[in-house]
């Protein structure tokens, strides 16, 4: 019983709602920026608890930033609840049309920022939604420059920002039932990123819904891309994305693209998309271009009936089997067809 009523304070800190004192710390609910109040607690506790407030708890002057080496912090919230999603700018991301646990970002500055040049590590953000001010490049979460690793992040609402979750560095981390939405981009991955695993994304009303522009060993299991312009984009710039995996996607009601895999400046090496789904129809459903070498891509179980396909030229070595498809057309070489529009081809090269 004494390990227990230890374990259950843990020094954890609540910081508490409607106008109270936290501690030394002031007030957090009264409508005022509490920037200064929450980094405080941040930069001294392990635990920090966010409560629900009448309305959102507002960050005005700078974003909240892990800034102390290597020490875990957890940041939890008691959930949220949104009436839907809303583009960039949209008068819905306000404190009214989303609840619970809501922080409100009204400047310009990010949202949560896990500072260069610091290595953060066993982090963990969980229940609460984070609103930012539809306007200007601010970032929902920016995971930083420098290495952020074993990051943890659970029902976890990001809206209204530039960049609603931005990854540049991030290692062997997990993030589940993420929702983006109302923003530039929803996920966007841009640097050496590794050892990611996605459970259930829930991408809405973004520009592009999931970004990968680096990384290896990304993994997405589930989730919905619904009303973006580009529902899932693959498009590497500074260095080639290898071993990525997407499995059991919806794509639907996207304007241009269910899924773009663009490389124009950078290859794409190990590829799956399996197990999923694309309600959009046409011939940009699922598009491929640029020029650089798609090698090893696996399609499969892939059930996009008003979508035409072109594999083109530049891609080899691809294994697709039992997809649904309104036509395929294979310019590629070396592919294993197999239940496809065409005939079954085995790639023996």
């Amino acid at each position: 019983m004494i390990q227990q009523i230890a374990v259950s304070i843990a020094l954890a800190l609540d910081i508490q709602c409607a106008g109270a004192e936290s501690q030394t710390y002031g007030p957090l609910c009264n409508g005022m920026d509490a920037s200064g109040i929450i980094q405080k607690v941040i930069d001294t506790q392990p635990i920090v608890h966010f409560p629900t407030c009448n309305g959102c708890i507002q960050i005005n002057a700078a974003a909240l930033q892990f800034s102390v080496d290597h020490r875990p912090v957890t940041l939890e919230g008691e959930g949220w609840s949104s009436a839907g999603a809303q583009p960039l700018g949209g008068t819905g991301w306000n404190c009214t049309d989303v609840k619970g646990t809501v922080l409100q970002i009204t400047g310009q500055s990010d949202g949560i920022d896990f500072s260069a040049p610091n290595y953060n590590q066993n982090i963990v953000i969980k229940n609460l939604a984070i609103l930012g001010p539809g306007t200007g490049q601010s970032i929902g979460i920016n995971f930083g420059t420098s290495s952020a690793a074993y990051i943890h992040l659970d029902n976890v609402l990001v809206a209204n920002f530039s960049t609603c979750y931005l990854m540049n560095n991030t290692l062997s981390s997990a993030f589940y039932d993420i929702h983006a939405s109302g923003c530039g981009t929803g996920v966007s991955l841009t640097g050496a990123d590794s050892d990611l695993n996605f459970y259930r994304v829930d991408a809405e009303g973004n520009g592009v819904g999931f970004n990968v522009g680096a990384g290896s060993g990304i993994r997405l299991y589930g989730g919905l891309l619904q009303a973006n312009q580009i529902g899932l984009k693959i498009a590497p710039t500074a260095f080639a994305a290898t071993a990525l995996t997407f499995d059991g996607l919806w794509t639907e009601a996207n304007s241009v693209n269910s899924i773009l895999i663009d490389t124009t400046l950078q290859p794409v090496t190990g590829l799956t998309i399996a197990n999923s789904r694309c309600s959009d129809s046409g011939s940009s459903v699922i598009v491929l271009q640029g020029g650089k070498t798609i090698a090893l891509t696996h399609l499969h179980d892939l059930y996009c009936a008003g979508a035409s396909v072109m594999l083109p030229a530049y891609m080899n070595h691809a294994h697709i089997e039992d997809v649904d498809l309104a036509a395929l057309i294979d310019n590629s070489s070396c592919a294993t067809l197999i239940n496809t529009p065409l005939a079954n081809k085995l790639g023996n090269c």
